[in-house]
C-alpha cells in the first residue's frame, strides 16, 4: 500500500497523484495524517504534486519545515520512503507574503509488482456531448437509486470500484460492501436530504492520465451530484471518476 504521510499547517492545499486530485483542504488547520493513494500509483515513474496557497496570517513560521509529505511504501518489509516534499517557509525571499499558489512536484519510482489498474486497459475518452450525456445519465441513475433506497443497484454500479480498492488496500471485498451498505443506509435515513437531476449546462468534464479517466463536476462544486439539506446545497458524495472499458461502457472506478 502506498500512503501519503503528511503534516500541513497554515495553508489551503490540493494533493495530486499522477494528475489526479486526491485530497484538498481549504482551511489552515494543523493536520498530521496518512492518506492511501495506491489506486493512482503506476509501475515505474510517478509524479506527486502539491498546490499550496498560504492563508492570511500564516505566511511564515518559526519551524523550518512546517509542511512535509512523505510518499511511503507500506508493503516493503520496513516502511520505505519513495519521495519527500518539504515546503520550508511560505514566504518569498524578500520576506513579503506570497499571494499566489505554490506548486511543488516530486518524482518517484515504484518498481514493486503491481497488477494493472482496471482503467489501464481502458479506451481514450473523447470530449463529446454524447460522452457527457452518458456520464450524466449514469450519475442521475445513481441519484434515482439513492432516492428509492435501492442499495443493491448502487452496489452493482460501484462494484468495479470496490473490487479495485479491496485489492489495493488488502481488504476483503464483502467487508467493504458491508461498510458501504451501512454508510448508504445512514445517508438514506436523512429525510431532509434532496437531490435535483444533473443537467448538461451546469457540468464540466475533467480528463486525466492521457484521457483514460474522466470526472464529471458541477461548475460551482467539486462533485456533479449536489444534495440539498433543508434547501442548503451540500456535497454528499465525492466526485465520480470514470473509465471507458474495452466494451465501450463507462465504469465508475473511484
Amino acid at each position: 500500500m502506498i500512503l501519503l504521510d503528511f503534516k500541513m499547517q497554515g495553508c489551503s492545499y490540493i494533493f495530486y497523484m499522477n494528475e489526479i486530485p486526491v485530497f484538498n483542504m481549504s482551511a489552515g488547520h494543523n493536520i498530521k495524517s496518512q492518506l492511501p493513494v495506491s489506486e493512482w500509483v503506476l509501475k515505474g515513474e510517478n509524479v506527486f504534486k502539491i498546490k499550496i496557497n498560504p492563508l492570511p496570517g500564516h505566511e511564515s513560521y518559526e519551524e523550518e519545515s512546517p509542511c512535509t509529505v512523505n510518499i511511503v511504501n507500506k508493503d516493503a518489509e520496513e516502511d520505505k520512503i519513495l519521495g519527500t516534499a518539504v515546503i520550508p517557509v511560505l514566504t518569498e525571499l524578500n520576506n513579503s507574503p506570497i499571494k499566489n499558489d505554490i506548486i511543488y512536484s516530486v518524482k518517484f519510482n515504484f518498481n514493486s509488482s503491481i497488477r494493472e489498474h482496471y482503467w489501464g486497459n481502458g479506451l481514450e475518452i473523447t470530449n463529446t456531448k454524447e460522452a457527457k450525456l452518458k456520464l450524466i445519465e449514469i450519475s442521475n441513475y445513481f441519484i434515482g437509486c439513492f432516492q428509492k433506497n435501492d442499495i443493491k443497484s448502487i452496489i452493482e454500479l460501484l462494484k468495479v470500484r470496490e473490487q479495485e480498492l479491496a485489492y489495493y488496500y488488502n481488504e476483503n471485498y464483502l467487508s467493504r460492501i458491508a461498510r458501504l451498505t451501512e454508510s448508504f443506509q445512514q445517508k438514506m435515513g436523512n429525510g431532509n436530504l434532496k437531490f435535483e437531476p444533473i443537467n448538461i449546462e451546469n457540468t464540466v468534464m475533467e480528463y486525466y492520465l492521457n484521457n483514460k479517466i474522466v470526472c464529471l463536476k458541477n461548475i460551482n462544486y467539486a462533485s456533479a451530484i449536489i444534495g440539498y439539506n433543508n434547501d442548503i446545497p451540500i456535497t454528499v458524495f465525492y466526485p465520480f471518476y470514470f473509465c471507458l472499458n474495452p466494451s465501450r461502457e463507462f465504469v465508475i472506478i473511484k
